[in-house]
């Protein structure tokens, strides 16, 4: 009876090491993740200031330095149309072209008149000379000869007017084509083939491809700072430019109640109207 009471102390005593032993690795482990979770701070001296700094971005569009609704100077039908929306142009390239069967009749009509002029010419100048062949013998009258003179005047006088309307016809064959006037991009076509315009009327929208420009509304209250600054960059998209501004502003929009600024934007700026 002894021997059992000795084996269950010894029993107790080793069970009592075993919690003791477990509450003290539960108690380090949870020393050890409160540590950890303990959060770091920077300490900073705050100095008291009169001022602070607020950066604002105002937003604006991209606009070509030129934009030109090309017109004819002539009405007509519209014969040909050589370009189309999107296309690149170079300064003098053909762009529509009229009609031009009624101008080139004209042409010829005046071609055969100033030849039929010259045969004239011809026939009084042989006759002038002949009248004063006769008149150095003295089969001649002055009166005779000065009514040649007065012929040949008259003729030469016509020739000179239909080398005049000559002129204007192969003017007006030229006008009948619209050419660009700078390099740049077809960004609007109004017209198609077939279609019979009227003098001035649109038909291409070219914008330029030099000189892009950025214009930016600021509020009014805001110039006077602006206009101080030397320096500018714009970002469009996720590129910056470089810009110069080219006029600080005017008047004051009345929809935005906003002034309008003019940057000039590099000729190597990748940009669109």
């Amino acid at each position: 009876m002894r021997r059992k009471l000795k084996f269950t102390a010894f029993s107790l005593l080793v069970a009592s090491a075993l919690l003791s032993g477990c509450n003290t690795s539960n108690t380090e482990t949870s020393q050890s993740h409160e540590t950890q979770q303990l959060p770091r701070v920077n300490t900073v001296t705050l100095s008291p200031s009169d001022h602070y700094l607020v950066e604002r971005e105002y937003v604006g569009t991209v606009q070509a330095g030129q934009q030109a609704n090309l017109g004819l100077e002539l009405g007509g039908k519209i014969a040909q149309i050589l370009v189309d929306v999107g296309d690149k142009v170079t300064a003098g390239d053909p762009l529509i072209i009229l009609d031009k069967q009624l101008l080139q009749t004209q042409a010829d009509e005046l071609s055969a008149q100033q030849a039929q002029i010259t045969a004239q010419l011809e026939l009084i100048e042989a006759n002038l000379k002949r009248q004063k062949a006769l008149k150095k013998k003295g089969f001649s009258a002055e009166s005779e000869i000065d009514n040649l003179n007065s012929q040949r005047n008259a003729l030469r006088a016509n020739f000179r007017q239909l080398a005049a309307s000559s002129a204007a016809n192969q003017l007006q064959q030229q006008k009948s084509t619209v050419f660009a006037p700078y390099d740049g991009t077809i960004s609007a076509r109004f017209v198609s083939k077939g279609d019979v315009v009227n003098t001035g009327a649109p038909t291409l929208t070219l914008l330029a491809s030099t000189n892009k420009e950025a214009h930016i509304g600021i509020p009014a209250k805001q110039l006077a700072k602006m206009s101080e600054e030397a320096d500018w960059t714009l970002r469009i998209g996720n590129r910056s430019y470089e810009a110069t501004l080219l006029n600080p502003g005017a008047r004051v929009d009345t929809g935005s109640r906003t002034v309008k600024l003019r940057f000039g934007l590099p000729q190597n700026a990748d940009v669109i109207d």
